[in-house]
Formats: C-alpha cells, sequence, structure tokens
C-alpha cells in the first residue's frame, strides 16, 4: 500500500497562476528539542522541554507540475497560531504587471490562467489584451494590424514587433 498523499491548502501558482491545493512531494525538517532547567526541586532540576526549527516543503502544482519551494518555522509553543510560510520559489511576481491599467492587468491574469489548460483559449485571451493596449493608448485603424501599426509609427511599440507596410 503506497503512503498517504499530503496536500498543501489552496495556494497560487507561481509558475501558472493556477489556484488549488499542492502535493506535498518532499518535506525536509530541522525541528529539534530543545530542554532548558525552569526549576530546582528536592527531587532534581525540572526542565521544559519544546520543540522547534525550520521546516522546508517541495509542492507541486497539479496544472503544470512546476514545483514551488516554501518553508516556514515550526515551534511548539505557538499556541495554535497559524503557519507562516514563505514561498522561496518561484520568486514573487507582485510587480510583474505593475504600471498596466487595472482592467489590462484582469485581462491578462485571465489569459494566463488558462494557458496550460487550453493553448487556443489562451492565444484568443492575449489576443484580447493586445486590444485592450491599443484602445488604451488610443490607437487608430479598423484591424489589429493597423492599430500596431500605428503604435509602432508612433513610438509606443518597437518598430520590430510589427510590420509597418500598412
Amino acid at each position: 500500500m503506497s503512503p498517504q498523499r499530503e496536500f498543501s491548502e489552496q495556494l497560487r501558482c507561481g509558475h501558472c497562476v493556477n489556484v488549488a491545493p499542492m502535493e506535498i512531494v518532499s518535506k525536509y525538517s530541522e525541528v529539534r528539542e530543545e530542554t532548558f532547567p525552569q526549576a530546582i526541586t528536592p527531587m532534581g532540576v525540572l526542565e521544559v522541554a519544546w520543540q522547534h526549527g525550520p521546516v522546508h516543503e517541495m509542492l507541486q502544482c497539479p496544472a503544470c507540475k512546476a514545483i514551488t519551494l516554501r518553508s516556514y518555522h515550526w515551534d511548539d509553543n505557538s499556541l495554535g497560531e497559524p503557519l507562516d510560510y514563505h514561498i522561496l520559489y518561484p520568486a514573487a511576481t507582485a510587480n510583474e504587471l505593475g504600471g498596466l491599467p487595472d482592467h489590462i492587468a484582469r485581462a491578462y491574469e485571465a489569459a494566463r490562467r488558462v494557458r496550460t489548460i487550453d493553448p487556443n483559449a489562451y492565444a484568443v485571451l492575449v489576443g484580447r489584451v493586445v486590444e485592450l493596449i491599443c484602445e488604451d493608448r488610443s490607437a487608430k485603424g479598423r484591424f489589429l494590424g493597423q492599430k500596431l501599426n500605428d503604435l509602432a509609427e508612433r513610438g509606443e511599440i518597437p518598430d520590430n514587433l510589427v510590420s509597418c507596410h500598412a
């Protein structure tokens, strides 16, 4: 019989942005027991013991199968406080969409969510993001290619991204 699989709480994958519980595929613990004298009694020294130390977990995303590495500090005396997890890998991408208007950032996030599920849907949604950018930058033209040429001619996007032969 295979060992029971263990899963994390719902997490957002830093690779594919899927939100789901991830399988904990490996765990490394440096938790150690410490003892300290608390009081001296006629029967000897009364000691208090507790366990504490860092724990590292390797998690696997169910959608893209990529690995996330996180750590936390275990302490017996935390009195039921939630663990404070730190994602070590992949690096946080909180500023990845910084500077984009909210509606464009939301459209881009929607596209990223389906990237590993359906490449055709991803392509359509990325096209929609490009259309939103053109709209936001007041690009002129009837078709997307014409709008991109307009942005290139105005210097808002690099010329080598589009063919400027309208």
